[in-house]
């Protein structure tokens, strides 16, 4: 039972077989960050059990990069093995990881929620309080099943409201690849919270979107007030779900509801083209997290393990 590097082919293959696979974790999003990307497994014999891949640093650090919500370890589909046998293979890779995870300097990793046993990770020299250890701390998403007759049936009240609202102002939602108009709403929307974006940030947003765009994996969906976009959101796309990686609008403009509007006709549009799942990838803060919430997703924990 070793913990191997791994060809672009053989991860592409346990991300095909993985319940936990995300498109954070394929190599079209995560050569956005302009590094190579490595890729390692975990078998037993010559079996792939469990892996994970990273944006390599030179500082010996293993870090959830800016716009990456999940970043942690993948197993392959283990449904067909009993619960106790499938229990006992999950933690001894996790248990394997985090032994060679606790080489680099510092580690963020960011896991699936389908990834809940951490806790090879929490007994990390459990006995020895003078000694490095991992922390783990709660994180929070939500999933929306689109793969309903209405889904805007289970939107909040108040967000139907906003969106019957907007009707007024005569909005249109069109599908884009104009990927510099997101970038500037993106950069009003910080700008608006007193947030100022890295440069290194705008070109990680253009370059995620650019990517996914050409691999026909990402969808951008632009709200016009005649022909200004006012409103934008960007949705990863794989065969289980979409994501929402990114979502902005015009401050000037926020009276329209043209926010409400957008991530309404893309949940419209997604369902059309027959994806059954939005994952919000999220609400952790109390800035974006109830507006995500209000779309009438469940609430789903998650965990994040740190070495600093």
């Amino acid at each position: 039972m070793t913990i191997e590097e791994c060809n672009e082919g053989e991860w592409g293959d346990l991300l095909a077989a993985s319940p936990q696979a995300t498109i954070y974790n394929t190599t079209a999003f995560l050569r956005s960050y302009g590094a190579k990307v490595k890729s390692f497994l975990y078998k037993q014999g010559r079996s792939a059990i469990a892996g994970i891949a990273y944006v390599e640093a030179n500082n010996c650090n293993l870090a959830t990069l800016p716009f990456q919500s999940y970043s942690g370890l993948l197993f392959r589909d283990l449904r067909s093995f009993p619960l106790h046998k499938r229990t006992s293979m999950q933690f001894a890779a996790t248990e394997a990881f985090a032994d060679w995870l606790f080489s680099f300097s510092s580690v963020d990793l960011v896991n699936h929620w389908e990834v809940c046993d951490v806790r090879p990770f929490l007994w990390k020299n459990f006995d020895c309080e003078d000694l490095q250890h991992f922390d783990v701390e709660v994180r929070y998403t939500s999933l929306l099943r689109i793969d309903t007759p209405v889904p805007s049936m289970q939107y909040r009240q108040g967000r139907r409201y906003s969106i019957k609202k907007s009707e007024r102002h005569g909005l249109t939602t069109v599908g884009s690849s104009d990927v510099g108009a997101l970038d500037e709403l993106h950069r009003l929307t910080f700008s608006r919270q007193s947030i100022e974006r890295s440069n290194a940030e705008a070109e990680y947003l253009q370059a995620i979107c650019s990517n996914l765009l050409s691999a026909n994996c990402g969808k951008l969906y632009l709200t016009l007030l005649g022909q200004e976009p006012v409103s934008a959101s960007f949705f990863g796309i794989d065969e289980r779900r979409a994501y929402y990686i990114f979502g902005a609008s015009h401050p000037e403009y926020r009276s329209t509801e043209c926010g409400s509007r957008n991530v309404s006709d893309a949940i419209s549009n997604l369902k059309a083209i027959g994806v059954q799942e939005v994952d919000f990838v999220g609400v952790n803060s109390p800035n974006r997290g109830d507006f995500k919430l209000s779309f009438g997703g469940s609430l789903v924990p998650h965990f994040r393990v740190r070495k600093t």
